[in-house]
C-alpha cells in the first residue's frame, strides 16, 4: 500500500501495510495479529481479523485443527486422510520437497558403486509414494522433476531392477552395512527412511536408521530434504549442490562442474553423471 492523507483511512508511512486484504495490527514473539485492511484495493475481506502462530511442529498444528484453535493447519501427507475423513478440505503445492539419499564421501568411492547401485535397486518408491504417503507425492528417479527440467527421468537415469538375496550377501560385509541418518524433527522423512531399511533388509543389507538430536556416530548415508527453487534447471541443480554440500556434488560425479546459465545439454549431461554414481539416490518428491 501507499501512504496517503487523501485515502479513507490513511494510515503512517512508518507503518507495515502491504497490499493484501489484511495489515499487521500486532507482531509478538511467535505470533502475529492481522486486521482487515479496510482500503484493499478489492474491498474489505470479511473476516475482521486473524491470528498466525509461528514455528508450530506438525504434530502440535493437528492437535491445534483437531480441538478447535486453529482453523488453517500445515500437514504432513500421512495425516490427510485422517482429515479428509472428517469432512476438512486439503490443498497441496506441486512436489517440489525432494528427499534424496546422499552417501557420505567415505562410501561415495567407485569401489563402492556396485553396493550402491545394488541399495538402489531396492528402493519400493510407488510403494512410499502411494502407501506411506497416502497419494501425496510422487516417486523420483531424477533429481530434477520433468515440468521443471523439460526431459524426463528415463533420459538420465538407469533402471536399478531389485537385487537378489543372493547378490547381495555376495558382497564383502562392509559393503552391505549403513547407518542412515534422518533428520530427527522430520517425522515424514523418518518414517520414509524405516521404510527404506525394511526394504534392504529383505534382501540381506543391514541398515540402522540414526535421527541424532545432538552428537552422534558418522553415518555411511543420509536421507536429504531439498526444496527445489522452481526457477530454471541450472539454477536448481547449483541449489541442491549447496543443499547437499558442494564436495558431496563433486565426488557424486567425475564430470565437469555446472555453472549458472549452462545450456539444458550441460544440465542434462550433468545429472545424468551425477546419477550414474548412485552416490545420490533420489526418492520421493513431497
Amino acid at each position: 500500500g501507499i501512504p496517503g492523507e487523501d485515502l479513507p483511512g490513511s494510515w503512517s508511512a512508518t507503518e507495515l501495510v502491504g497490499s493484501g486484504p489484511f495489515k499487521i495490527d500486532r507482531l509478538e514473539s511467535g505470533r502475529a495479529s492481522l486486521k482487515a485492511h479496510d482500503v484493499y484495493w478489492a474491498g474489505r475481506p470479511f473476516v475482521d481479523a486473524l491470528q498466525v502462530e509461528f514455528q508450530r511442529s506438525l504434530r502440535t498444528q493437528l492437535a491445534d485443527l483437531e480441538t478447535g484453535r486453529a482453523d488453517v493447519v500445515e500437514l504432513q501427507p500421512s495425516d490427510v486422510r485422517r482429515v479428509t475423513e472428517r469432512g476438512l478440505r486439503v490443498a497441496a503445492t506441486r512436489a517440489i520437497d525432494l528427499l534424496v539419499l546422499v552417501f557420505e564421501p567415505n562410501r561415495a568411492e567407485s569401489a563402492s558403486e556396485p553396493a550402491r547401485r545394488l541399495f538402489a535397486g531396492t528402493l519400493d518408491r510407488p510403494t512410499i509414494a502411494s502407501v506411506l504417503l497416502q497419494g501425496r507425492a510422487d516417486p523420483a528417479r531424477s533429481l530434477l522433476p520433468s515440468w521443471l527440467s523439460g526431459y524426463s527421468a528415463e533420459l538420465v537415469a538407469s533402471t536399478t531392477p531389485r537385487p537378489t538375496r543372493a547378490t547381495v550377501t555376495a558382497l564383502p560385509a562392509a559393503q552391505r552395512t549403513f547407518t542412515l541418518r534422518v533428520d530427527a524433527s522430520d517425522a515424514v522423512a523418518h518414517s520414509i527412511a524405516d521404510r527404506i531399511a525394511e526394504d534392504a533388509r529383505e534382501v540381506g543389507f543391514t541398515v540402522t536408521v540414526q535421527a541424532p538430536t545432538g552428537l552422534a556416530p558418522r553415518p555411511d548415508v543420509r536421507l536429504v530434504r531439498v526444496t527445489l527453487e522452481s526457477t530454471s534447471p541450472d539454477r536448481s541443480l547449483l541449489q541442491l549442490g549447496a543443499e547437499i554440500g558442494s564436495r558431496t556434488l563433486s565426488i557424486a560425479t567425475t564430470g565437469p562442474a555446472l555453472t549458472a546459465g549452462a545450456s539444458l545439454d550441460t544440465v542434462v549431461r550433468f545429472e545424468r553423471g551425477v546419477l550414474g554414481e548412485f552416490a545420490l539416490i533420489p526418492v520421493i518428491r513431497v
